[in-house]
């Protein structure tokens, strides 16, 4: 059931024009449970996309710091040092490193902007959640008090 279809139920509850409808608070219970649902199943994506985000930028600076920094001031300080033809390989083992810290760098940035957006989207729903619940306690409040004018 979506929003346009619950809330017309509501109306027509409202109304007192529901006799072949299904009850309307059932309805309204089944709408706020699929809600809780799915806020749970987005909130959890959410906090396993920051974390991959989390880990793979901790692996690019891990990367840098442990394998990238200390073979590139190794090459800086033997730089008189090396046989010409070796160079070859040492410009092939940057190469690797600088490409693995690169292709780790866009993969962490595409995980975070992945999680950023479903943060927005565990924001937009979650109100969207909170609405319908206080529209649901309002027609419990409602139903109260036309039954407190009888």
């Amino acid at each position: 059931m979506n929003e346009s279809e619950l809330s017309e139920a509501l109306l027509k509850f409202d109304a007192g024009l529901s006799a072949d409808q299904p009850d309307p608070r059932q309805q309204v219970r089944e709408v706020l449970r699929r809600d809780k649902l799915r806020l749970q199943l987005i909130a959890s994506v959410t906090v396993v996309l920051w974390l991959a985000g989390l880990i793979a930028t901790t692996a690019l600076v891990w990367v840098s710091i442990v394998a990238l920094f200390p073979k590139l001031q190794g090459a800086l300080h033997n730089a008189g040092k090396i046989p010409a033809n070796n160079y070859q390989q040492i410009e092939t083992a940057f190469s690797y490193l600088i490409g693995y810290g690169a292709t780790l760098l866009a993969a962490s940035v595409g995980v975070i902007a992945l999680a950023a957006l479903g943060t927005i989207l565990l924001v937009f729903a979650s109100r969207r959640a909170t609405i319908r619940q206080v529209n649901a306690t309002l027609i419990d409040i409602s139903e109260q008090l036309k039954q407190l004018r009888k």
